[in-house]
Parts: structure tokens; C-alpha cells; sequence
């Protein structure tokens, strides 16, 4: 749907039952800004995996387990496969990996803090990243995949996948698919495959809104909200309500809904859509996502149901909504909403 990732985005990988066994242990995220030619920035927030225990007292707890930065290999930033069975200590009659404790935790294979890049300056650290799985062998040796014969799979339609089967396609090229190789999924190194490779858009940056004062013939309503028109003059700007609101995002990554109720009525004017250029709505936009329109005011004050003498009040409501997501649900906190503005149309 063309949303940004924001906030900690987790990638969630599946891991063979042949990779312990071939000596493959470990794992390691790492990301670096799309087209730099810099170094690799590891991931290094510690992930772990909760399993249960069970004494012989009955006595159940849930303990994490440690995948990683894995302190036997300092300063690589690497992290375990987990084992297929879970850890037995003393005492314990019973123990096996817990997912359900924190199924958000428990998947996470790494954090990508994307909220935290360029220092937390949401404007500079938008824009693409890539991100690099690689594999290790116990003593912290790199993985050749393609000499070791891992595969490399992802699935073929979009999360969330729902109760149906889950069918996978191999990177870059598979023989179901031979005329949809997706090298860019891939690092090769000397024609070999040698890690995992994604992109991500990341996007933290905060919406903004604001509604301004109505005006009639270039006359604001003002702080207290009361306004004139004259219905019979023959100027169409002595009778139409310049109505004007900002619904902003810096790279427009959001979505707004801006409506006008008249008194207990409800609404009876409204406009909503994307706060960029692919707005199509009634209401003209400028560059600066600022929306403009000009209504008849016996329109507003007819719609709905009809109000006696020419009078009636209104409230605007805007609410600008990101559209940047952590992969789980869209990240409110980046939402905004000016609060509503009242006027009221008399006629001179």
C-alpha cells in the first residue's frame, strides 16, 4: 500500500533444522543507507527467546533465553540460532521454547531502531535502507551459502498471511518462477551467494495540520467566530465561505479526513484522501499540501436540515494521519489533529 516502516521494525526469520547440524550457529543483521558505499552498521540490540520450566513441584516459569550479541564472540555482534530443544536446568522436569509468552519478542530475529537513525532526526534518516543477513559458523567464521548449500526462501504473497498455506519461492531464481529472478535479494561475493538482502522505506517523520479562520469577502470570522454574509449581493465573494486547512506530511506518507458539522446536525461538508499530489478530491491543493475551497453560504446553511433566518454554526475537524507502520500497525503517535474550529454565518 506504499506505507513507510517507522518505530522498531523486527525482520522475522525462519531457521532449518539442517543449518545446527552442518555447524551453521549463528546469524547477523546489519543495515547501511541505501546507495553508501560506507560500512555496515550491525544490529545490536540484545534478542532473546522465552521457554517454559516446569519443576517437579509444578511450579511453571517462562525464562529467556539468549540469542544474542552472543558474549562468546565480543565485538561481532553475533547472534544464535536457537537450539531445537530448550534448556534444562537443575531441578526442572520439563522445558520447551515458549512463543506464546510475547509472540512480538519471541519472532524477532533483530531490532532495526529506525526511529534512532541520523542521531533521532526523523527528517534526515528517512529514505531506503538496505538490510544484510549472514550466517556464521560456531568459531565466527562467515558463511559461503551457496558452497554450503543453504537456501535462501521467502514467501510469495504479502504478510499477514491469515489461516491458508504459506507458499515460499528460492532467491534469486526459482524453477517455478524462471523469469522472475530477484537477484537484488541477494550478495554475491566472487559469483557466490553470501547473505540475504531487503530494502526497507523508513519514514518517522510527524504530520501536520492546521485549520484557518474562514473568511467571507476577505473578512476572517476571528477569534470569536461569528461572521456576515449579504445573500443578495450580486459579488459572489459577498456570499461564499473561504474555507482553508493544511493537512501536511514532508513526504507525504499521509492520510487526511477534514469535515464541517453544523450545530447538533452533523456533518455536512467534507473532504478526505492522500495529503499528496494524488489527492482528487473537490478542494484545490497547493504544493504545501494546503487544501482550499469556496461554498455558497446558504449551501452550509441549508444542508442537511434547513436553518430559519439565514443563521447557523459550524465546527471544522481535521485529522492527519501517518501512514508509517512497524509492520505490526500503523504508528499513531505520528498522527495530528489541530482540534476543531467553530464559526457562525449570519446574514448583514
Amino acid at each position: 500500500g506504499g506505507e513507510p516502516f517507522g518505530a522498531s521494525c523486527e525482520p522475522i526469520v525462519w531457521f532449518g533444522d539442517g543449518l545446527l547440524p552442518a555447524g551453521i550457529t549463528h546469524f547477523r543483521w546489519s543495515y547501511r543507507r541505501l546507495g553508501s558505499s560506507g560500512s555496515w552498521i550491525a544490529l545490536d540490540s540484545t534478542v532473546v527467546r522465552h521457554y517454559a520450566e516446569i519443576l517437579a513441584d509444578t511450579t511453571l516459569t517462562f525464562k529467556p533465553f539468549l540469542l544474542g550479541p552472543d558474549p562468546a564472540l565480543v565485538g561481532q555482534n553475533l547472534f544464535k540460532i536457537r537450539p531445537k530443544d530448550a534448556p534444562m536446568g537443575p531441578g526442572v522436569v520439563s522445558s520447551s521454547w515458549a512463543p506464546e509468552v510475547d509472540s512480538r519478542t519471541n519472532t524477532a530475529s533483530g531490532y532495526f531502531l529506525t526511529h534512532l537513525l541520523s542521531g533521532g532526526n526523523a527528517a534526515t534518516g528517512a529514505g531506503k535502507y538496505e538490510l544484510k543477513l549472514e550466517f556464521f559458523h560456531a568459531d565466527g567464521s562467515p558463511v559461503n551459502l551457496t558452497a554450503e548449500g543453504v537456501l535462501l526462501k521467502t514467501p510469495t504473497g504479502n504478510a499477514p498471511f491469515g489461516i491458508g498455506t504459506v507458499p515460499t519461492r528460492q532467491l534469486p531464481t526459482d524453477p517455478a518462477f524462471p523469469f522472475d529472478p530477484q537477484e537484488e535479494h541477494v550478495i554475491r561475493t566472487g559469483g557466490d551467494i553470501t547473505a540475504f538482502r531487503m530494502v526497507l522505506h523508513v519514514d518517522n517523520n510527524p504530520c501536520f495540520g492546521a485549520i484557518d479562520s474562514v473568511s467571507v469577502n476577505g473578512v476572517p470570522a476571528g477569534p470569536c467566530g461569528f461572521i456576515e454574509y449579504n445573500p443578495l449581493s450580486p459579488s459572489l465573494a459577498a456570499h461564499q465561505v473561504h474555507i482553508g486547512f493544511t493537512a501536511r506530511h514532508p513526504n507525504d506518507f499521509a492520510t487526511f479526513d477534514f469535515s464541517i458539522s453544523k450545530g447538533s446536525i452533523g456533518v455536512v461538508e467534507s473532504t478526505d484522501g492522500p495529503t499528496g499530489p494524488t489527492y482528487v478530491g473537490t478542494y484545490a491543493r497547493s504544493p504545501l499540501s494546503h487544501f482550499t475551497t469556496d461554498i455558497e453560504a446558504l449551501t452550509l446553511i441549508n444542508a442537511g436540515i434547513p436553518c430559519p433566518d439565514g443563521r447557523a454554526a459550524f465546527s471544522e475537524n481535521l485529522a492527519v494521519y501517518a501512514m508509517a507502520t512497524d509492520g505490526y500497525g500503523t504508528l499513531t503517535y505520528l498522527n495530528y489533529s489541530p482540534g476543531a474550529v467553530a464559526f457562525a454565518l449570519e446574514p448583514e
